[in-house]
């Protein structure tokens, strides 16, 4: 009886969260191994709910260098360009007819400059604890980004012929121009709010007591699992319009970790974590000329997007209830994504060119994280409480975009 009771337990969760991601209604990595709770000694089942709140956005870009969000693929953005590679008897090519200019470096180019904020990352958890040391965990994120301030600040002057064709005939109606010729592309603000992909994680983590003067106990963390595209996907339409997930991609995580107990309040650990990304299709918008600059893309277009594995490396040292039910976490994580690849479903552009784009070529962060949590196991029997509050610091990147980020979490054991 009691095995069929935790089975519908199970089945009522997987269903309320299934059902949440499939309807859109309710978005990190929620199965984080850093901000999670310990597993329980005991109790069957885990739910933890955390919120964190970005308090400033950054951006490095291909030289590791600090830079403006919109501006860590490309400094300036070149109205010019982007009119490039397409058919003479097109639209767009007969709007680059006009134009007998020659791009001199600042003709038809903009500064832009904006300012991204992540007011809320939500991540749900319930996780169930059977024997053999065996874990099944169901995760969904909710997040809401902004984009504000948006600013596209003209560098064309007004010294001769060529520049005065330039902002006739294309810089002076700018946004509509873009628009128009850019199948509703927009260069402004926006704001999104949405779930993330819905994971499944299976976990195998097991205590080895050790008989030795200062090494107590190693924790030994298996796991694999499966996320499934509930995430918000990122908007051709809108710029920097990040995706909530993996921009439509199923992907498999896999991964493991040693945790180290010394003395009855230190821990030592590192965890590895790989993902894979399934391929998939989807309207994008590509590169047609190589000089084109990432924000001012035109074509829009089916595309297959074979991703680069993900990379996640982790290190941290905790102490342990060092006083009464608190400990105390701070850990260093590295992350890396590879280059990605395009494949495009019609042969109107060049695959080649396509492929140029620095958004697809590979990324990477560093993050301090800093954890202070408290378990009320020491003040309740029947059900174990905690309480946590966490930052995460970027301090370094290659063509990233990067959140410092406070946050609390609460936890139950039952």
């Amino acid at each position: 009886m009691n095995a069929i009771k935790r089975l519908s337990k199970i089945g009522a969760v997987l269903s309320l969260l299934l059902s949440a991601a499939v309807q859109g209604m309710n978005l990190s990595r929620p199965h984080d191994i850093f901000f999670r709770p310990p597993a329980p000694q005991e109790e069957f089942m885990q739910a933890y709910v955390w919120i964190e709140h970005g308090l400033k956005q950054t951006s490095y870009a291909s030289d590791r260098k600090t830079i403006n969000v919109l501006k860590y693929l490309d400094c300036d953005q070149n109205a010019l360009k982007m009119l490039d590679g397409f058919a003479d008897d097109s639209c767009i090519g007969q709007k680059r007819a006009q134009l007998r200019v020659v791009d001199d470096g600042v003709r038809g180019h903009f500064c832009v400059n904006g300012d991204l904020s992540v007011p809320f990352n939500i991540a749900l958890a319930w996780r169930f604890f059977f024997g053999h040391d065996l874990t099944l965990g169901a995760y969904l994120p909710i997040r809401s980004m902004k984009l504000k301030n948006v600013c596209w600040q003209e560098q064309t002057r007004m010294i001769d012929n060529q520049d005065a064709q330039v902002k006739s005939f294309l810089t002076n109606d700018f946004f509509c121009n873009v628009k128009r010729l850019g199948k509703d592309l927009e260069l402004c603000d926006w704001s999104r709010t949405g779930i993330g992909d819905f994971e499944v994680i299976f976990e195998y983590m097991r205590n080895f007591e050790q008989q030795k003067p200062l090494l107590k106990n190693v924790l030994l963390d298996l796991r694999v699992g499966l996320t499934f595209p509930t995430g918000l996907k990122s908007d051709p339409d809108l710029i920097l319009a990040l995706p909530f997930g993996h921009d439509g991609a199923t992907t498999v995580p896999f991964g493991g970790g040693i945790e180290l107990l010394y003395g009855t309040w230190f821990k030592f650990g590192f965890d590895v974590e790989l993902t894979h990304l399934f391929g998939n299709t989807r309207t994008r918008r590509i590169k047609t000329a190589d000089q084109q600059t990432e924000l001012l893309l035109l074509e829009k277009t089916r595309a297959y997007k074979d991703w680069g594995m993900q990379q996640q490396f982790t290190i941290y040292a905790q102490l342990y209830h060092f006083f009464k039910g608190f400990s105390f976490k701070v850990g260093y994580r590295f992350f890396k994504q590879g280059d990605s690849v395009i494949a495009l479903c019609s042969n109107e552009h060049s695959a080649l060119i396509a492929n140029t784009a620095q958004s697809i070529e590979d990324w990477t962060a560093h993050d301090v994280m800093l954890k202070l949590s408290y378990d009320f196991g020491y003040d309740y029997d029947k059900y174990n409480p905690g309480f946590a509050l966490f930052a995460r610091i970027p301090f370094d990147g290659k063509r990233s975009v990067v959140s410092n980020t406070i946050g609390l979490m609460a936890s139950i054991d039952f």
